[in-house]
């Protein structure tokens, strides 16, 4: 039986622009930080063809996204200017804690009231990844 995040995962669409805004950032190492299973996220990136943007790593649980992110840091694999898409509460906190700059995506929350969350922490908020794009 898959689990809730591997179903989710194969059946939602890819963020729209998300390969043009890695276009658009050669120099940024992109990696995932998830409360998902990490080898089932693994997996289904690269069933879906999209790993490869992940430069930096996909990682998951059970590990909490706090001590991945320590870890990496440590490693040189985040580095601080780095910034921290989420989609929580937790996620802030996470990207507070470590010091990472930080841009709340409303189309990806389940957080209720996520635009008071937002005014009250003074977030850049976006509905969408391409949302991000420069644009000419």
């Amino acid at each position: 039986m898959l689990s809730r995040c591997r179903g989710e995962l194969l059946a939602s669409e890819a963020a729209e622009g998300h390969e043009h805004l890695r276009f658009q950032t050669p120099y940024a190492t992109w990696c995932i930080v998830s409360g998902g299973d990490q080898a089932e996220l693994r997996e289904i990136f690269a069933a879906r063809g999209l790993d490869h943007l992940f430069d930096g790593g996909i990682f998951g649980s059970p590990e909490s996204k706090d001590h991945i992110i320590k870890r990496e840091m440590a490693s040189g694999n985040i580095r601080l200017k780095g910034l921290f898409l989420g989609d929580s509460r937790y996620d802030l906190e996470v990207a507070s804690r470590a010091r990472l700059d930080f841009i709340f995506v409303s189309a990806w929350t389940e957080t209720v009231n996520w635009q008071e969350l937002a005014t009250a922490n003074s977030l850049l908020s976006v509905e969408h990844v391409k949302d991000l794009l420069v644009t000419h």
